[in-house]
């Protein structure tokens, strides 16, 4: 929680000094995660932490712009990495080399899903909690 979220705060604090006196485009860029909208049981403290990486990013998107600095949170639903033993990738689960480098096809302020099997999941889950209640995932 440390990291996700008052690391998070320190940084970005003193990188904003930074692009207030350069003239350059820059970017800055968080890991979020599908766990930010998606119930998952037992992670409630990590998707809290999330959705604060979405929002941090949207705020700064606005704050930054005007020193021209795009800010995106990346909402991954499933990359292929050591932390989780690297898996099988398929259609659902994206080797990090292949999530990145779709994902920086799409630098603009924001939170983006990056790979569009994770858009569509994001689309559905935005749409099914509008519509049917939480309990469908108990």
């Amino acid at each position: 929680m440390y990291a996700n979220v008052l690391l998070t705060h320190q940084v970005i604090k003193s990188f904003k000094k930074r692009y207030e006196t350069s003239k350059k485009r820059s970017a800055i860029t968080f890991t979020s995660a599908m766990a930010a909208i998606v119930p998952i049981p037992c992670v409630a403290v990590y998707s809290a932490t999330k959705i604060f990486t979405d929002y941090i990013a949207w705020g700064l998107g606005y704050e930054l712009a005007r020193y021209r600095v795009d800010v995106s949170a990346w909402r991954a639903a499933g990359v292929s990495t050591n932390i989780i033993g690297n898996p099988d990738t398929n259609i659902m689960v994206s080797s990090a080399d292949n999530y990145v480098a779709q994902a920086f096809g799409k630098m603009t302020s924001g939170v983006h899903s990056g790979y569009l099997p994770h858009e569509l999941v994001h689309l559905f889950w935005t749409n099914v909690n509008d519509v049917f209640p939480i309990t469908l995932c108990q």
